[in-house]
Protein backbone atom coordinates (compact mmCIF):
# COMPACT_ATOMS: atom_id res chain seq x y z
CA UNK A 1 0.00 0.00 0.00
CA UNK A 2 2.76 2.14 0.40
CA UNK A 3 4.47 2.22 -2.48
CA UNK A 4 0.92 2.40 -4.56
CA UNK A 5 0.71 5.85 -2.37
CA UNK A 6 4.04 7.19 -3.39
CA UNK A 7 3.05 6.12 -6.49
CA UNK A 8 -0.19 8.31 -7.25
CA UNK A 9 1.56 10.77 -5.57
CA UNK A 10 4.31 10.88 -7.87
CA UNK A 11 1.45 10.66 -10.80
CA UNK A 12 -0.23 13.90 -9.38
CA UNK A 13 3.20 15.37 -8.80
CA UNK A 14 4.69 14.80 -12.74
CA UNK A 15 0.69 15.75 -13.74
CA UNK A 16 1.07 19.05 -12.06
CA UNK A 17 4.28 19.99 -13.51
CA UNK A 18 3.54 19.03 -17.19
CA UNK A 19 -0.19 20.38 -16.82
CA UNK A 20 -1.83 17.51 -18.23
CA UNK A 21 -4.01 14.69 -16.96
CA UNK A 22 -2.97 11.32 -17.25
CA UNK A 23 -3.65 9.14 -20.33
CA UNK A 24 -3.35 5.70 -18.41
CA UNK A 25 -4.92 3.88 -15.41
CA UNK A 26 -2.77 3.73 -12.54
CA UNK A 27 -2.09 -0.03 -10.87
CA UNK A 28 -4.24 -1.74 -8.16
CA UNK A 29 -1.56 -2.48 -6.31
CA UNK A 30 2.24 -2.15 -6.33
CA UNK A 31 4.73 -4.55 -4.71
CA UNK A 32 8.12 -5.51 -3.88
CA UNK A 33 8.83 -8.89 -5.69
CA UNK A 34 12.28 -10.62 -5.35
CA UNK A 35 13.52 -10.62 -9.57
CA UNK A 36 16.56 -9.61 -11.12
CA UNK A 37 16.26 -6.25 -13.10
CA UNK A 38 17.05 -7.08 -16.45
CA UNK A 39 18.17 -3.97 -18.99
CA UNK A 40 15.27 -2.28 -20.79
CA UNK A 41 13.34 0.80 -21.03
CA UNK A 42 10.97 -0.46 -17.66
CA UNK A 43 14.25 -1.61 -15.70
CA UNK A 44 13.61 -3.22 -12.17
CA UNK A 45 9.52 -3.44 -13.06
CA UNK A 46 7.09 -5.78 -14.24
CA UNK A 47 3.52 -5.32 -15.06
CA UNK A 48 0.30 -7.53 -15.94
CA UNK A 49 -3.33 -7.64 -14.56
CA UNK A 50 -3.22 -4.09 -12.76
CA UNK A 51 -0.43 -5.41 -10.34
CA UNK A 52 2.82 -3.44 -10.74
CA UNK A 53 6.09 -5.32 -9.09
CA UNK A 54 9.57 -3.46 -8.39
CA UNK A 55 12.85 -5.34 -8.42
CA UNK A 56 13.46 -5.92 -4.24
CA UNK A 57 16.80 -5.78 -5.50
CA UNK A 58 17.02 -2.28 -6.33
CA UNK A 59 18.34 -0.04 -3.93
CA UNK A 60 16.44 2.66 -2.43
CA UNK A 61 17.65 5.04 -4.63
CA UNK A 62 16.72 3.29 -7.99
CA UNK A 63 13.37 2.14 -6.51
CA UNK A 64 12.45 6.14 -5.93
CA UNK A 65 13.67 6.53 -9.74
CA UNK A 66 11.96 3.53 -11.17
CA UNK A 67 8.41 5.28 -9.44
CA UNK A 68 9.17 8.66 -10.86
CA UNK A 69 9.52 6.77 -14.18
CA UNK A 70 6.43 4.88 -14.06
CA UNK A 71 4.68 8.15 -12.71
CA UNK A 72 5.61 9.51 -16.17
CA UNK A 73 4.73 6.93 -18.37
CA UNK A 74 1.36 7.67 -17.26
CA UNK A 75 1.47 10.61 -18.87
CA UNK A 76 2.30 9.22 -21.70
CA UNK A 77 0.13 7.55 -25.10
CA UNK A 78 -0.13 3.97 -25.22
CA UNK A 79 1.82 2.66 -27.85
CA UNK A 80 5.80 1.89 -26.88
CA UNK A 81 4.92 -1.69 -28.62
CA UNK A 82 5.34 -0.12 -31.66
CA UNK A 83 7.74 3.11 -30.40
CA UNK A 84 9.35 2.11 -27.23
CA UNK A 85 11.74 5.31 -27.28
CA UNK A 86 8.92 7.59 -25.72
CA UNK A 87 10.12 6.03 -23.15
CA UNK A 88 12.98 7.68 -22.82
CA UNK A 89 11.05 10.98 -21.82
CA UNK A 90 9.98 9.17 -18.78
CA UNK A 91 14.08 8.38 -18.46
CA UNK A 92 14.95 11.74 -18.49
CA UNK A 93 12.13 13.06 -16.22
CA UNK A 94 13.42 10.76 -13.74
CA UNK A 95 16.72 11.94 -14.16
CA UNK A 96 18.89 8.42 -13.58
CA UNK A 97 22.61 8.31 -13.62
CA UNK A 98 23.34 8.46 -17.77
CA UNK A 99 25.44 5.01 -17.65
CA UNK A 100 22.02 3.19 -16.27
CA UNK A 101 19.93 5.48 -19.40
CA UNK A 102 22.89 4.26 -21.93
CA UNK A 103 22.10 0.29 -20.83
CA UNK A 104 18.43 0.58 -21.21
CA UNK A 105 17.55 2.57 -24.28
CA UNK A 106 17.28 0.80 -27.52
CA UNK A 107 17.88 1.79 -31.10
CA UNK A 108 15.11 2.50 -33.31
CA UNK A 109 14.81 0.02 -36.67
CA UNK A 110 15.88 2.77 -39.32
CA UNK A 111 19.18 3.10 -40.31
CA UNK A 112 19.39 6.58 -40.04
CA UNK A 113 18.76 7.07 -36.48
CA UNK A 114 20.91 3.97 -35.18
CA UNK A 115 23.10 6.26 -33.28
CA UNK A 116 20.40 8.30 -31.27
CA UNK A 117 21.21 9.04 -28.09
CA UNK A 118 18.83 10.45 -25.83
CA UNK A 119 20.31 10.95 -22.62
CA UNK A 120 23.09 12.79 -24.70
CA UNK A 121 20.19 15.23 -26.19
CA UNK A 122 18.91 15.91 -22.39
CA UNK A 123 21.77 16.30 -20.03
CA UNK A 124 23.18 18.41 -22.84
CA UNK A 125 20.83 20.98 -21.44
CA UNK A 126 21.93 23.34 -18.61
CA UNK A 127 19.61 22.75 -15.89
CA UNK A 128 16.62 20.28 -14.44
CA UNK A 129 14.64 23.35 -15.06
CA UNK A 130 15.32 23.92 -18.60
CA UNK A 131 14.85 19.71 -19.13
CA UNK A 132 11.35 20.10 -17.54
CA UNK A 133 10.60 22.73 -19.84
CA UNK A 134 11.47 21.32 -22.66
CA UNK A 135 9.74 17.80 -21.77
CA UNK A 136 6.52 19.68 -21.43
CA UNK A 137 7.21 20.80 -24.71
CA UNK A 138 8.04 17.62 -26.03
CA UNK A 139 5.44 15.45 -24.48
CA UNK A 140 2.13 17.74 -25.46
CA UNK A 141 3.59 17.17 -29.54
CA UNK A 142 3.73 13.64 -28.68
CA UNK A 143 0.52 13.18 -27.15
CA UNK A 144 -1.16 15.52 -30.17
CA UNK A 145 0.65 13.19 -33.16
CA UNK A 146 -0.48 10.12 -31.41
CA UNK A 147 -3.99 11.26 -31.13
CA UNK A 148 -3.81 11.42 -35.20
CA UNK A 149 -2.46 8.05 -35.34
CA UNK A 150 0.97 10.22 -36.94
CA UNK A 151 3.32 9.24 -34.48
CA UNK A 152 6.35 7.24 -35.68
CA UNK A 153 10.16 7.49 -34.66
CA UNK A 154 11.27 9.99 -37.37
CA UNK A 155 8.98 12.36 -36.50
CA UNK A 156 9.71 11.47 -32.79
CA UNK A 157 13.30 12.35 -33.37
CA UNK A 158 12.19 15.44 -34.81
CA UNK A 159 10.12 16.64 -32.60
CA UNK A 160 12.92 16.15 -30.15
CA UNK A 161 15.49 18.30 -31.97
CA UNK A 162 13.03 20.50 -32.78
CA UNK A 163 11.50 21.06 -29.17
CA UNK A 164 15.12 21.42 -27.76
CA UNK A 165 16.60 23.09 -30.17
CA UNK A 166 15.14 26.83 -28.64
CA UNK A 167 17.68 25.77 -25.29
CA UNK A 168 20.42 25.60 -27.01
CA UNK A 169 21.67 29.72 -27.12
CA UNK A 170 25.31 30.12 -27.91
CA UNK A 171 26.91 32.43 -25.10
CA UNK A 172 28.76 35.46 -26.17
CA UNK A 173 32.14 33.42 -26.13
CA UNK A 174 30.30 31.02 -28.12
CA UNK A 175 29.34 33.80 -30.82
CA UNK A 176 32.99 34.91 -31.17
CA UNK A 177 34.09 31.32 -31.83
CA UNK A 178 31.95 30.78 -34.31
CA UNK A 179 32.83 34.60 -36.10
CA UNK A 180 36.21 33.15 -36.12
CA UNK A 181 36.01 29.61 -37.38
CA UNK A 182 33.45 31.16 -40.54
CA UNK A 183 36.29 33.24 -41.65
CA UNK A 184 38.74 30.32 -41.22
CA UNK A 185 37.35 26.88 -40.95
CA UNK A 186 41.30 25.91 -40.11
CA UNK A 187 41.69 27.83 -37.00
CA UNK A 188 44.19 26.41 -34.66
CA UNK A 189 43.64 26.35 -30.57
CA UNK A 190 46.19 28.95 -30.74
CA UNK A 191 44.71 31.64 -33.40
CA UNK A 192 40.97 31.08 -31.35
CA UNK A 193 42.51 32.01 -28.31
CA UNK A 194 44.52 35.24 -30.02
CA UNK A 195 41.32 36.40 -31.92
CA UNK A 196 38.47 35.68 -29.56
CA UNK A 197 40.74 36.56 -25.91
CA UNK A 198 39.51 33.69 -24.44
CA UNK A 199 41.42 30.88 -22.56
CA UNK A 200 42.41 27.72 -23.73
CA UNK A 201 39.87 26.32 -20.62
CA UNK A 202 36.91 28.26 -21.92
CA UNK A 203 37.98 27.73 -25.72
CA UNK A 204 37.43 23.64 -24.62
CA UNK A 205 34.32 24.42 -22.99
CA UNK A 206 32.79 26.47 -25.94
CA UNK A 207 33.86 24.11 -28.57
CA UNK A 208 32.47 21.21 -26.75
CA UNK A 209 28.81 22.72 -26.15
CA UNK A 210 29.03 24.12 -29.95
CA UNK A 211 29.30 20.85 -31.06
CA UNK A 212 26.44 19.33 -28.74
CA UNK A 213 24.08 22.20 -30.09
CA UNK A 214 24.75 21.05 -33.74
CA UNK A 215 26.48 24.43 -34.88
CA UNK A 216 30.18 23.44 -35.55
CA UNK A 217 31.39 19.82 -36.02
CA UNK A 218 35.06 18.83 -36.48
CA UNK A 219 38.22 19.62 -36.41
CA UNK A 220 37.82 15.94 -37.20
CA UNK A 221 36.23 15.73 -40.90
CA UNK A 222 36.02 12.61 -43.01
CA UNK A 223 36.34 12.81 -46.76
CA UNK A 224 33.71 10.01 -47.30
CA UNK A 225 34.34 9.95 -51.51
CA UNK A 226 37.87 8.69 -50.42
CA UNK A 227 36.22 5.30 -49.66
CA UNK A 228 34.47 5.29 -53.00
CA UNK A 229 31.41 6.71 -51.77
CA UNK A 230 29.31 9.44 -54.06
CA UNK A 231 26.00 11.93 -52.60
CA UNK A 232 22.90 10.96 -55.19
CA UNK A 233 19.40 12.78 -54.25
CA UNK A 234 16.34 10.26 -54.57
CA UNK A 235 13.14 12.23 -55.04
CA UNK A 236 9.89 10.39 -54.51
CA UNK A 237 6.22 10.41 -54.24
CA UNK A 238 5.51 11.93 -50.48
CA UNK A 239 4.22 8.48 -48.39
CA UNK A 240 5.45 7.17 -45.34
CA UNK A 241 5.83 3.48 -46.78
CA UNK A 242 8.51 5.03 -49.45
CA UNK A 243 10.39 7.55 -46.90
CA UNK A 244 10.44 4.11 -44.32
CA UNK A 245 11.80 2.34 -47.15
CA UNK A 246 14.79 4.40 -47.79
CA UNK A 247 15.63 5.51 -44.06
CA UNK A 248 15.85 1.61 -43.11
CA UNK A 249 18.66 1.70 -46.33
CA UNK A 250 21.89 1.85 -44.41
CA UNK A 251 23.58 4.32 -47.00
CA UNK A 252 20.69 7.20 -46.57
CA UNK A 253 21.72 9.78 -43.64
CA UNK A 254 19.56 12.27 -44.89
CA UNK A 255 15.54 13.11 -45.75
CA UNK A 256 13.62 15.92 -46.53
CA UNK A 257 9.58 15.25 -46.10
CA UNK A 258 7.23 18.41 -47.46
CA UNK A 259 4.59 19.51 -45.68
CA UNK A 260 2.32 18.70 -48.92
CA UNK A 261 1.57 15.57 -49.51
CA UNK A 262 1.34 16.53 -53.47
CA UNK A 263 5.07 17.93 -53.46
CA UNK A 264 7.90 14.52 -54.43
CA UNK A 265 9.82 13.91 -50.88
CA UNK A 266 14.13 13.98 -51.19
CA UNK A 267 16.18 11.57 -49.61
CA UNK A 268 19.91 12.36 -49.96
CA UNK A 269 22.16 8.97 -49.99
CA UNK A 270 25.83 8.21 -49.91
CA UNK A 271 26.60 5.25 -51.67
CA UNK A 272 29.00 3.21 -53.44
CA UNK A 273 30.16 4.34 -57.03
CA UNK A 274 30.15 0.72 -58.29
CA UNK A 275 26.23 0.45 -57.10
CA UNK A 276 24.84 3.82 -59.42
CA UNK A 277 24.53 1.95 -62.37
CA UNK A 278 21.65 -0.62 -60.01
CA UNK A 279 20.01 2.91 -58.65
CA UNK A 280 18.21 3.06 -62.35
CA UNK A 281 16.06 0.73 -61.13
CA UNK A 282 14.44 3.44 -59.02
CA UNK A 283 13.94 5.43 -62.07
CA UNK A 284 12.02 2.91 -63.74
CA UNK A 285 9.38 2.71 -60.94
CA UNK A 286 8.98 6.71 -60.74
CA UNK A 287 11.01 7.80 -58.30
CA UNK A 288 14.15 10.52 -59.49
CA UNK A 289 18.29 9.57 -59.17
CA UNK A 290 20.38 12.60 -59.44
CA UNK A 291 23.78 12.81 -58.58
CA UNK A 292 25.49 15.27 -56.52
CA UNK A 293 27.67 17.34 -58.52
CA UNK A 294 28.37 20.35 -56.16
CA UNK A 295 28.04 21.16 -52.82
CA UNK A 296 27.87 24.38 -50.73
CA UNK A 297 27.00 25.67 -47.30
CA UNK A 298 26.62 29.43 -46.38
CA UNK A 299 25.80 29.97 -42.26
CA UNK A 300 23.76 33.50 -41.76
CA UNK A 301 24.72 34.29 -38.63
CA UNK A 302 22.84 38.07 -38.85
CA UNK A 303 19.98 37.87 -41.69
CA UNK A 304 18.62 41.32 -42.42
CA UNK A 305 15.78 42.54 -41.43
CA UNK A 306 14.70 43.26 -44.99
CA UNK A 307 16.29 41.00 -47.26
CA UNK A 308 14.96 42.13 -50.84
CA UNK A 309 17.54 44.86 -51.63
CA UNK A 310 19.71 42.96 -50.65
CA UNK A 311 19.19 39.72 -52.05
CA UNK A 312 18.65 42.10 -55.79
CA UNK A 313 22.02 43.38 -55.32
CA UNK A 314 23.81 39.65 -54.46
CA UNK A 315 22.02 38.64 -57.54
CA UNK A 316 23.71 41.11 -59.44
CA UNK A 317 26.82 40.31 -58.76
CA UNK A 318 29.70 37.94 -60.04
CA UNK A 319 31.37 35.09 -58.88
CA UNK A 320 33.64 32.83 -60.78
CA UNK A 321 32.75 29.56 -60.38
CA UNK A 322 36.27 27.73 -59.57
CA UNK A 323 34.43 25.42 -57.13
CA UNK A 324 35.70 22.01 -58.48
CA UNK A 325 33.33 19.17 -58.35
CA UNK A 326 33.12 15.94 -55.84
CA UNK A 327 35.55 13.28 -57.20
CA UNK A 328 35.74 9.99 -56.01
CA UNK A 329 38.81 8.34 -55.00
CA UNK A 330 40.43 5.30 -53.22
CA UNK A 331 42.97 5.26 -50.72
CA UNK A 332 46.07 3.52 -51.77
CA UNK A 333 46.46 1.04 -48.60
CA UNK A 334 43.83 -1.70 -47.39
CA UNK A 335 41.34 -0.12 -44.99
CA UNK A 336 40.33 -1.93 -41.99
CA UNK A 337 36.97 -1.89 -40.16
CA UNK A 338 39.11 -0.23 -37.69
CA UNK A 339 40.03 2.24 -39.90
CA UNK A 340 36.21 3.17 -40.14
CA UNK A 341 35.98 2.96 -36.44
CA UNK A 342 37.92 6.00 -35.99
CA UNK A 343 36.78 7.53 -39.21
CA UNK A 344 32.49 6.63 -37.12
CA UNK A 345 34.30 8.88 -34.15
CA UNK A 346 34.92 11.61 -36.28
CA UNK A 347 31.74 11.56 -37.65
CA UNK A 348 29.99 11.50 -34.39
CA UNK A 349 32.07 13.59 -32.25
CA UNK A 350 34.09 16.31 -34.58
CA UNK A 351 37.18 15.16 -32.90
CA UNK A 352 39.48 11.71 -32.44
CA UNK A 353 41.65 10.92 -29.23
CA UNK A 354 43.92 8.28 -29.17
CA UNK A 355 42.85 7.48 -25.62
CA UNK A 356 39.35 7.78 -26.19
CA UNK A 357 40.10 4.72 -29.02
CA UNK A 358 42.33 3.03 -26.85
CA UNK A 359 39.10 3.11 -24.71
CA UNK A 360 36.74 1.59 -27.28
CA UNK A 361 39.69 -1.15 -27.79
CA UNK A 362 41.02 0.36 -31.43
CA UNK A 363 44.62 -1.12 -31.62
CA UNK A 364 47.55 1.23 -32.23
CA UNK A 365 45.42 4.42 -32.11
CA UNK A 366 48.24 6.72 -33.60
CA UNK A 367 49.30 4.95 -36.20
CA UNK A 368 45.43 4.84 -37.72
CA UNK A 369 45.09 8.02 -37.51
CA UNK A 370 48.32 9.00 -38.76
CA UNK A 371 47.72 7.27 -42.06
CA UNK A 372 44.15 8.30 -42.50
CA UNK A 373 45.56 11.97 -42.45
CA UNK A 374 48.38 11.01 -45.09
CA UNK A 375 45.67 9.29 -46.99
CA UNK A 376 43.54 12.68 -46.93
CA UNK A 377 40.67 10.67 -45.32
CA UNK A 378 40.84 12.66 -41.98
CA UNK A 379 41.28 16.29 -42.29
CA UNK A 380 41.25 18.90 -39.69
CA UNK A 381 39.17 21.62 -40.04
CA UNK A 382 36.15 23.17 -38.73
CA UNK A 383 32.19 22.97 -40.40
CA UNK A 384 29.68 24.80 -39.36
CA UNK A 385 26.18 23.18 -38.93
CA UNK A 386 23.19 24.39 -37.86
CA UNK A 387 21.03 22.96 -35.24
CA UNK A 388 16.99 22.54 -35.88
CA UNK A 389 15.81 25.94 -34.64
CA UNK A 390 13.08 26.57 -37.33
CA UNK A 391 11.38 25.33 -40.31
CA UNK A 392 13.53 24.36 -43.91
CA UNK A 393 12.16 25.88 -46.83
CA UNK A 394 12.81 23.32 -49.42
CA UNK A 395 13.56 24.69 -52.93
CA UNK A 396 14.65 23.49 -56.48
CA UNK A 397 15.51 25.65 -59.43
CA UNK A 398 16.35 25.79 -62.62
CA UNK A 399 19.62 26.85 -63.42
CA UNK A 400 22.94 25.89 -65.53
CA UNK A 401 25.91 24.51 -63.44
CA UNK A 402 28.16 27.68 -63.79
CA UNK A 403 25.37 30.08 -61.94
CA UNK A 404 25.26 27.45 -59.20
CA UNK A 405 27.71 29.61 -57.10
CA UNK A 406 26.09 32.97 -57.68
CA UNK A 407 22.72 32.17 -56.99
CA UNK A 408 23.55 30.40 -53.23
CA UNK A 409 26.36 33.04 -52.33
CA UNK A 410 23.29 35.75 -52.81
CA UNK A 411 20.28 33.54 -51.32
CA UNK A 412 23.10 33.40 -48.56
CA UNK A 413 23.09 36.96 -47.99
CA UNK A 414 19.97 36.70 -46.42
CA UNK A 415 19.69 33.13 -44.82
CA UNK A 416 21.39 30.24 -44.09
CA UNK A 417 21.85 27.69 -47.08
CA UNK A 418 22.34 24.00 -47.60
CA UNK A 419 22.79 23.98 -51.49
CA UNK A 420 23.49 20.82 -54.29
CA UNK A 421 23.51 20.67 -57.79
CA UNK A 422 22.30 17.58 -58.96
CA UNK A 423 21.80 15.73 -62.38
CA UNK A 424 19.88 12.88 -63.31
CA UNK A 425 18.89 11.93 -66.81
CA UNK A 426 15.24 13.89 -66.86
CA UNK A 427 16.29 16.68 -65.32
CA UNK A 428 19.40 18.68 -63.60
CA UNK A 429 19.72 21.70 -61.28
CA UNK A 430 19.76 23.24 -58.03
CA UNK A 431 18.06 21.88 -55.10
CA UNK A 432 18.60 23.21 -51.64
CA UNK A 433 17.11 23.63 -48.01
CA UNK A 434 17.02 27.23 -46.68
CA UNK A 435 16.77 27.81 -42.92
CA UNK A 436 15.38 31.98 -42.96
CA UNK A 437 14.46 33.61 -39.52
CA UNK A 438 10.00 33.24 -38.82
CA UNK A 439 10.24 37.16 -39.78
CA UNK A 440 11.62 36.91 -43.11
CA UNK A 441 10.19 33.40 -44.26
CA UNK A 442 6.86 35.10 -46.52
CA UNK A 443 8.91 38.20 -47.48
CA UNK A 444 11.94 35.38 -48.59
CA UNK A 445 9.58 33.09 -50.38
CA UNK A 446 7.49 36.22 -52.65
CA UNK A 447 11.23 37.76 -53.38
CA UNK A 448 12.68 34.52 -54.40
CA UNK A 449 9.89 33.99 -56.77
CA UNK A 450 9.75 37.74 -58.10
CA UNK A 451 13.52 37.82 -58.79
CA UNK A 452 13.92 34.42 -60.42
CA UNK A 453 10.76 33.69 -62.03
CA UNK A 454 9.97 30.46 -63.80
CA UNK A 455 13.46 29.68 -62.78
CA UNK A 456 12.19 28.91 -59.11
CA UNK A 457 10.19 25.54 -59.60
CA UNK A 458 9.30 24.17 -56.18
CA UNK A 459 9.72 26.47 -52.68
CA UNK A 460 7.94 24.54 -50.39
CA UNK A 461 7.92 23.93 -46.06
CA UNK A 462 9.23 20.61 -45.35
CA UNK A 463 10.65 18.67 -42.47
CA UNK A 464 14.17 17.69 -42.27
CA UNK A 465 14.96 14.49 -40.76
CA UNK A 466 18.60 14.61 -39.78
CA UNK A 467 20.09 11.31 -38.45
CA UNK A 468 23.42 11.04 -37.01
CA UNK A 469 24.72 8.75 -40.12
CA UNK A 470 27.78 6.87 -39.86
CA UNK A 471 29.70 4.10 -42.24
CA UNK A 472 28.02 1.13 -42.20
CA UNK A 473 31.29 -1.29 -40.73
CA UNK A 474 29.15 -4.55 -41.03
CA UNK A 475 28.81 -3.74 -44.79
CA UNK A 476 32.40 -3.40 -45.36
CA UNK A 477 34.26 -6.25 -46.68
CA UNK A 478 38.12 -6.11 -45.54
CA UNK A 479 39.28 -9.15 -47.71
CA UNK A 480 37.60 -7.30 -51.32
CA UNK A 481 37.79 -3.73 -50.10
CA UNK A 482 34.47 -2.59 -50.77
CA UNK A 483 30.78 -2.39 -48.89
CA UNK A 484 28.52 -5.28 -49.54
CA UNK A 485 25.05 -3.37 -50.89
CA UNK A 486 23.67 -6.11 -52.70
CA UNK A 487 21.39 -7.31 -50.57
CA UNK A 488 20.36 -4.08 -48.92
CA UNK A 489 19.36 -2.72 -52.41
CA UNK A 490 17.36 -5.69 -53.50
CA UNK A 491 15.47 -5.29 -50.40
CA UNK A 492 14.76 -1.66 -50.92
CA UNK A 493 14.08 -2.57 -54.71
CA UNK A 494 11.42 -5.12 -53.17
CA UNK A 495 9.43 -2.91 -50.77
CA UNK A 496 9.56 0.01 -53.56
CA UNK A 497 8.37 -2.10 -55.72
CA UNK A 498 5.58 -3.41 -53.40
CA UNK A 499 4.50 -0.12 -52.71
CA UNK A 500 3.81 0.51 -56.26
CA UNK A 501 1.41 -2.43 -56.54
CA UNK A 502 -0.14 -1.39 -53.70
CA UNK A 503 -0.72 1.74 -55.06
CA UNK A 504 1.13 4.33 -52.88
CA UNK A 505 2.68 5.93 -56.32
CA UNK A 506 -0.25 6.73 -57.60
CA UNK A 507 -0.18 4.21 -60.40
CA UNK A 508 -0.85 0.36 -60.51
Amino acid sequence: MRLLKRLLSEIRRASSIMRVDPLRSSPREVMLENFDPTPGYRYGVATSEGRMRISSKLSDELIELVIRREAFIHLLPEGEGELPQIIDLAWAYSEPPEDLWKSCYSAPKYAMFQNYEPFKMFYTLPSRKKRMEALRRILLAVRSLSSQRALDFPRYHYILRRMLAPFFKPTPADNKMLKVLKKDPYASRDKLRRETGLSPASISRSLSRLRDMGFISGPANVDLSKLGLLTLVVTFPNRRELRDSLMTFPFTYRVFEPVSRDVDAHAFLLIPREALNYMESLEEMGLGVYQVIKQKFILNLSPPKNPMELLLEALQEEHADVESGIEVSWPKRKISREDLRVLNVALLKGEVKPSHLKEIGVSSPRYKLRKLKEEGILSHFYTLGVPPAGDDLLLRLELEENQFRRLVEAIGKVSTVIAAYIRGSSWEGSMGSLLPKDYLRGRLVRGLKLLLGDRLILAEDAIDYLGEWTIPLHLWDEEKQRFMWEDDLSLLLTRIRLAVREGVLGFS
